[in-house]
């Protein structure tokens, strides 16, 4: 097991790397001061690992609990936060309790942010269960529900006491979801290719194989990018935006076909970090070679490199791109010079936007 420490100013917290964790969860965490626990998960999840979970925290004396929703972006809710806070009143709980969240980025979304309103705040442990939530959505104490207009409009920023991202729960995830959450892995190769000791590409046959040995490295490697980013900007007010390169359309193509499941969030993200390369080339921002290398990278790992079918007209997307929270009454983006260098601006012109669009559509 590997162990990273995220040292803020409101605190510090480990995140934990390992195989075989989620069975050894009393040994990993502290959890003798609890005296209730609950586990939030969706039902996909749950029918895998809530067993071994509970079990493996009721070695304490808690009194544990469940909350279970239904699996993807629909429940990420208002309502459905409520609901949860409602049956934590229900159940009594104190300041002095705790929230696990064992899911994918959702559960970890949904239940980060209830655990930061309910009594101003309780404590909350993550256990990712999807290669997204485990290299990026449960390290960095970003929570949120969506609202219909976009994601992640109603959130907090609430630090978890710990993040366990257990290698072994990777094989059991559908193949699609798996290839999603490549989409975060590519996205810090090229923020800090450095990082990896070596060529992304160089490793796709092992990482789709899901070797463990692999993917342990890789999450640890895009996990410690993640903590040292956080560190340095922990309320997103700076160095912290490079991170969502590739949301603003990504995040956009979710939101107009209305979290219907067309895209996997990194399906999204794939499709948006060609839409960034090319408009950062017509910005003259872009190195004119960085589209054709990142298209060769995303599709390496199984990731479209364009919209899919149906294409949302941009009028609908450019809706959605300008309620994006990096925005500030105009476009910002996320862009590469090159792999390794990237820089945020703003002012971008929604026909600069509209064109790369067209040019994303004739890609290839």
């Amino acid at each position: 097991m590997k162990r990273i420490i995220l040292r803020l100013k409101t605190g510090r917290y480990p995140v934990f790397v390992g195989r075989g964790l989620i069975a050894s969860l009393s040994e990993i965490l502290s959890l003798e001061g609890f005296s209730k626990i609950m586990v939030v998960s969706d039902s996909s999840v749950h029918e895998l690992f809530g067993e071994v979970v509970t079990q493996s925290i009721s070695k304490g004396k808690a009194e544990i609990c469940e909350f279970i929703v239904e699996p993807g972006e629909g429940s990420k809710t208002i309502d459905k936060a409520i609901q949860i806070t409602e049956a934590l009143v229900k159940k009594t709980f104190t300041r002095s309790d705790a929230i696990i969240a064992l899911g994918g980025g959702v559960v970890g979304d949904l239940a980060g942010f209830v655990a930061s309103i309910y009594k101003r705040g309780i404590n909350l442990i993550h256990i990712p269960t999807t290669l997204m939530a485990q290299v990026d959505s449960a390290i960095g104490g970003k929570t949120g529900v969506d609202l219909p207009e976009g994601k992640n409009l109603v959130g907090t920023f609430y630090h978890p006491q710990s993040v366990v991202c257990d290698i072994d729960v990777l094989s059991t995830l559908p193949e699609r979801q798996f290839l999603s959450g490549l989409a975060e892995v590519i996205k810090y190769f090229l923020l800090r290719p450095g990082a990896f000791n070596g060529d992304l590409l160089s490793l796709a046959s092992r990482i789709l194989k899901r070797e463990a040995e692999i993917l342990e490295r890789v999450v640890f490697c895009c996990a410690s990018i993640k903590a040292r980013i956080v560190e340095a900007d922990e309320r997103d007010e700076g160095i912290r935006a490079i991170l969502n390169y590739g949301h603003t359309l990504g995040h956009a193509l979710e939101a107009a076909t209305g979290y219907s499941g067309i895209y996997t969030h990194g399906e999204a993200i794939s499709i948006g970090m060609m839409f960034a390369a090319l408009t950062g080339v017509s910005l003259c921002l872009s190195e004119p070679e960085l589209p054709e290398r990142q298209s060769r990278i995303i599709s390496s790992f199984g990731l479209p490199v364009k919209p899919l079918d149906p294409i949302p007209d941009f009028q609908v997307l450019l809706k959605h791109i300008l309620q994006d929270k990096k925005s500030k009454g105009t476009v910002t983006m996320v862009f590469l010079k090159k792999e390794g260098e990237p820089v945020v601006r703003g002012d971008i012109e929604c026909e600069t936007l509209s064109q790369s669009f067209d040019d994303l559509l004739d890609l290839f």
